[in-house]
């Protein structure tokens, strides 16, 4: 009898353990912001947190009992099929990139993380989808910046080369001034140079004609 009485004290110490770990287990579930789900092995929806609420607009006592694909918030259920086989394989699912539908019917990006968790001998499935719009957006807007940023480099390159195209018809514009000043001035010094023996041969050739003439007369 007292070992009766001990095995039932074991028993309920057990179902009380049991009990506190699962109502830690819930309080940390619901306070968790990012939207989750415990599911059982046929990805039936056991309970879901009020982020997940929030997130897909399905009230909690809507969801229970119902698969992910029966409450609509898959945009591809092929691609709920390929999560659940990598989770057969695996035996987990370590953030799948996959879209779900918000509400208003808008698709949303998300990383699926799915881990296997047992309670009283029962096996269950921690879903947590992890919102990657923000991401996404900050992905698109970086994008974006780059392109922006080539297309100026691109346009600023051309500029560059237009005006390194302007200098260099400058620079040989400039060197046959040069030259021709160059030219020039030995012209002028050729000119000079021969301007006075020039120069003195027609005034002594002037004054040999008049004096020739004097000399005939």
């Amino acid at each position: 009898l007292q070992r009766t009485h001990k095995l039932s004290d074991d028993l309920q110490k057990q179902v009380e353990e049991l009990r506190q770990s699962e109502e830690r287990f819930s309080a940390l579930f619901r306070a968790n912001p990012v939207p989750s789900s415990t599911n059982d092995s046929d990805g039936r929806i056991i309970d879901v947190n009020d982020a997940w609420v929030r997130q897909y607009g399905v009230r909690r006592e809507d969801a229970i009992g119902k698969t992910s694909v029966e409450v609509g918030i898959w945009s591809d259920p092929a691609e709920r099929k390929a999560v659940y086989q990598e989770l057969a394989v695996r035996g987990r699912v370590d953030g799948a990139p996959i879209y779900l539908q918000a509400p208003g019917g808008v698709r949303k990006p998300f990383l699926l993380y799915i881990a296997p968790v047992e309670f009283g001998g029962q096996q269950r499935l921690v879903t947590s989808m992890l919102d990657q719009t923000d991401r996404h957006a900050a992905e698109a807007a970086q994008h974006a910046y780059a392109h922006e940023l080539e297309a100026r480099v691109v346009q600023r390159t051309a500029e560059l080369t237009t005006a390194l195209e302007t200098l260099k018809n400058a620079q040989a514009d400039l060197v046959e001034s040069e030259k021709l000043a160059s030219v020039g001035a030995m012209v002028a010094g050729i000119s000079h140079e021969l301007n006075t023996p020039i120069g003195n041969a027609v005034t002594v050739s002037s004054t040999l004609r008049n004096r020739i003439a004097e000399i005939r007369q």
